[in-house]
């Protein structure tokens, strides 16, 4: 069975080139999981600093109850 290819164009950011590369079904789904867990990443580095933030917040307003609820969200947050 002849495998299907894909074209995919891929801009560099020094250049602004285009570059067009062909990918086997086992190399598409290679990127797509790469793609994945670079977006999960970003995510939880995204949410973690918002966490870090209001943390500080409350602490400069000098918000105990505050203060307590959001480190045990980050507590769990970090656990997961």
């Amino acid at each position: 069975m002849k495998r299907l290819k894909r074209e995919y164009n891929i801009i560099t950011n020094t250049q602004h080139k285009f570059f067009s590369y062909k990918l086997t079904k086992d190399q598409e789904f290679s990127l797509q999981i790469q793609a994945s867990l670079f977006l999960d990443e970003q995510c939880f580095l995204f949410n973690k600093k918002r966490i870090d933030e209001q943390v500080n917040k409350a602490l400069m307003d000098r918000n105990e109850e505050r203060f307590h609820e959001l480190c045990q969200t980050y507590e769990a947050y970090l656990k997961a």
